[in-house]
């Protein structure tokens, strides 16, 4: 058997952990190496908002047009980017605004999505890629009206 010191047992962890590509610091200032249940839990609608901080009205958006927009979750946090488009009286899709080739901020036109750094162009109902070099498709963001103004459920 062999008799560690304290000292000498987190040395030894903290190198196993390495050569296995975790950094503990990281990994422990992060959450990761924590039960946080915080984490798991969704933080339900979060406004839409747009290029000036506004919520969003439904009726703001013409029916087969698109918008940029993004949400906040926390003000100490940069906005996420999304992309928006009005399908229907109701229906609406929302996608990331990362363009999945080289993750550039993509922007809204009517009827596509089109990535400014490389050409990549996604179609605006499906978010899938329309002309590449991007080859994925944008995430989806679920998309809700709560009293009148677009949330993305979190």
């Amino acid at each position: 058997m062999i008799n560690f010191s304290r000292r000498g047992f987190v040395l030894c962890a903290l190198g196993i952990l390495s050569s296995l590509g975790i950094n503990p610091v990281f990994a422990a200032s992060h959450g990761i190496a924590k039960n946080n249940p915080k984490q798991n839990k969704p933080s339900g609608p979060t406004a839409a908002l747009n290029a000036k901080g506004k919520p969003i009205k439904v009726g703001s958006i013409p029916i087969g047009e698109s918008i940029d927009a993004h949400y906040q979750l926390d003000s100490s946090k940069a906005a996420t980017p999304v992309v928006v488009h009005r399908i229907g009286v109701k229906t609406f899709a929302a996608f990331s605004a990362i363009c999945t080739h080289n993750g550039c901020t993509i922007a809204a036109m009517a009827k596509t999505f089109n990535c400014p750094c490389h050409g990549s162009v996604y179609d605006s109902a499906s978010g899938k890629v329309v002309i590449g070099p991007a080859l994925l498709p944008l995430k989806r963001v679920k998309v809700a009206i709560t009293k009148g103004l677009l949330t993305f459920v979190i």
